[in-house]
Parts: structure tokens; sequence; C-alpha cells
């Protein structure tokens, strides 16, 4: 079984799409060669927050809106701007126990992931 049978699989049985709904994305994702669940964004099937936790859930990080957190100014600069933005991540606050709190949009990204541990050491991933 395949990584988008899996996704799709998850979508379903959530009750997030329907069969019909991921044939018909998987024949788009053919012919573009975008990946699954950006192809069932820009169809409109699912929205941005949905796409996140689902994203989220499958790579077993924990999710957050970025919107409701009040970014610490001090967290935020641990990284320089370049690379906040060549790994679309954004450090925003730390936990407890002094894990760095950085927000990722792509997971999957694990040279991404690599390098905050390497680089910040002790950091708590979520999507």
């Amino acid at each position: 079984m395949g990584r988008n049978d899996l996704i799709g699989n998850v979508l379903i049985s959530n009750g997030i799409i329907t069969e019909e709904q991921l044939k018909k994305a998987l024949e788009e994702q053919k012919k573009t060669g975008e990946r699954l669940l950006d192809v069932l964004k820009r169809l409109g099937v699912i929205d941005e927050e949905t796409l996140a936790k689902i994203i989220a859930k499958q790579w077993g990080y924990p999710y957050i809106d970025l919107s409701t957190v009040e970014i610490d100014k001090e967290t935020v600069h641990l990284i320089s701007e370049e690379i906040a933005r060549r790994f679309e991540v954004i450090p925003f606050g730390r936990t407890e126990e002094g894990e760095i709190m950085v927000a990722i949009s792509d997971p999957t990204n694990i040279f991404a992931i690599d390098f905050l541990r390497n680089y910040l050491k002790n950091v708590k991933i979520y999507v």
C-alpha cells in the first residue's frame, strides 16, 4: 500500500472525503504530479487547517494554530529569517521543560527537522 493509499484511507475513515473525491483527486494527481493533499486542497475538498491537522496526525506531531499563540519575541530570533523561509519554520516559544517549540509547514522535510534538532538541540516540532 502506497503513501497516497494510506492518506486516502485516513481521510475516508475520518469522514473528511468520499471514495469518489479520492478517486478524482488521484486522477488529477497523475496528470499534474502534485502531492495528493495539495490536489485535494486545490479542488476545494479540504481546507488548509484540516490539511495541517491531517499531516500532523499522519506524522505524529501535534497541531498548532499559530494565529492563536503569542509568539515569543526572543524565541523567534533563534534562527535567521533566511532559514525560517527556506524550511518554512517558525520558533514560537518554549515548553515548561525548556524545549524550543517550532512550527513547520512540511513535516516530511526530514532535512529541515534534522537541521533544527542539530542547530537548536532541544526542539519540539509542531505542524
